[in-house]
């Protein structure tokens, strides 16, 4: 998914291309680095209102870590 838009980047209003996965990549470092643990916060909060039978805090556990790098 992320190579067919990668190809595919929008302009933004000065006309430069823009890659809308690296923005949101820049975005997360940014407040990461703000605010250390945002992201980890974030995504349990995207699972427990998509997904609320996974919310149980042992089963996030272990989500959370096969998300991370």
């Amino acid at each position: 998914m992320k190579d067919k838009y990668t190809n595919q980047a929008q302009q933004n209003v000065s006309g430069a291309r823009s890659n809308p996965f690296e923005e949101l990549h820049n975005a997360f470092a940014a407040a990461e680095q703000s605010t250390p643990g945002i992201s980890d916060v974030f995504v349990k909060e995207l699972f427990r209102r998509v997904a609320p039978h996974v919310s149980r805090e042992r089963r996030m556990h272990g989500i959370m870590d096969r998300l991370k790098v």
